[in-house]
């Protein structure tokens, strides 16, 4: 029987060994998990289309995760319990009149007979869970002779999810990062006005050639928000698997099972959360934002099933 080196150790030294070969893989998973929350300061990388690779990356460990923990994607996205509690106080008119419309802790009943019927149709649709070679097919501009709109000659992207899911999700998380990109100072109003003056023929702008550069290449603009879905995803179930004691406080009432069905709250999803983008090398390993420490969590304990995972690009 073949003996392992470590036998001819003494217990510190193989202690030592054995630390530095956790430490190494830890290192390693990082690696993954900072291509995943973080995004580089080349918009390049974020368009597979370009040659990018965090689509990929954050695919693989959303489909990874899903195959760890056995995860039913479709029964996630559509089953939603009967009734839910109010976790956040009304901040409406009503309430700032004296007499809010409801109160921190009071029981929301709501009808989800017609989700079960979603998730079937999910299943029928697609089989079963997203894949990675599945979710997301590129769509080439249309023929520039045609008029399809104002969008017509530029590259777009369609997914498996549906659209008013993941399509500007995290605004704002999109104009801090794309003001870095172009050493720019716009503000979401500012963006939002430019397109309703776009929409409706009022826009008198001499500055048009530059608010369009702000958002070239288009898809590049649906990639940022399809990553920040997936890493939503990613976050709940981080929320929902890992044990308490290892989410700050204030986050765990973000995945609540109710008769035994799992209650995502939307108002703490990651991109609600954090709403300006972190880059490569604004933090490491010990240094892990509390916002991002229950995802760390996650991918630790699928580490086996997330280590080795690498772009295609």
């Amino acid at each position: 029987m073949e003996l392992s080196p470590l036998r001819y150790l003494d217990n510190d030294m193989a202690i030592m060994l054995c630390e530095q070969v956790v430490l190494s893989r830890k290192r390693k998973l990082f690696k993954v998990f900072e291509y995943v929350f973080t995004r580089s300061k080349d918009p390049t990388d974020l368009n597979p289309r370009l040659g990018g690779h965090d689509l990929s990356i954050s695919s693989k460990c959303f489909v990874a995760i899903m195959d760890h923990l056995m995860i039913d994607f479709w029964r996630c996205n559509c089953i939603y319990p009967s009734w839910s509690i109010e976790t956040y106080p009304d901040d409406g008119p009503s309430a700032a009149a004296g007499n809010p419309e409801w109160e921190v802790g009071d029981r929301i009943e709501r009808s989800n007979g017609r989700c079960f019927k979603e998730y079937k149709k999910s299943i029928d649709l697609y089989g079963g869970n997203p894949t990675v070679d599945k979710m997301i097919i590129p769509v080439k501009p249309y023929d520039q002779n045609n008029d399809f709109g104002m969008f017509a000659n530029k590259w777009s992207v369609l997914t498996m999810f549906e659209p008013s899911t993941w399509s500007y999700i995290c605004q704002e998380k999109m104009v801090h990062y794309m003001n870095y990109v172009h050493d720019t100072e716009h503000t979401l109003e500012e963006i939002e006005q430019d397109e309703a003056e776009d929409e409706y023929g009022d826009d008198d702008d001499d500055d048009d050639d530059d608010d369009d550069k702000f958002w070239e290449p288009y898809d590049t603009i649906d990639y940022f928000y399809l990553i920040e879905y997936v890493n939503t995803w990613i976050d709940r179930w981080a929320h929902e698997f890992v044990e308490d004691s290892k989410i700050p406080e204030k986050e765990r009432t973000y995945a609540v099972v109710r008769d035994g069905i799992t209650d995502y709250d939307f108002f703490g999803s990651l991109h609600l959360r954090d709403k300006e983008t972190l880059f490569r090398g604004d933090f490491d390993i010990d240094t892990i934002p509390e916002s991002l420490k229950t995802c760390w969590e996650l991918f630790l304990m699928c580490e086996n099933s997330l280590i080795h995972i690498q772009s295609d690009k």
